[in-house]
């Protein structure tokens, strides 16, 4: 699962959630917009790879 959002509120609360979430959590500021594409395609993939 990915946050993207410019408040340190967003971040927190991104990070309270991977405590309750089966899936990785991560939180990406946005101006990384690529990097958090590049992420969740990473993070199909492995899906995949282990279903």
């Amino acid at each position: 699962m990915a946050f993207v959002g410019e408040k340190e509120w967003q971040q927190w609360a991104a990070g309270a959630t991977e405590f309750f979430a089966s899936s990785q959590v991560r939180y990406f500021d946005l101006t990384e917009k690529e990097e958090t594409k590049r992420w969740i395609l990473k993070q199909k993939e492995n899906e995949k790879i282990t279903t």
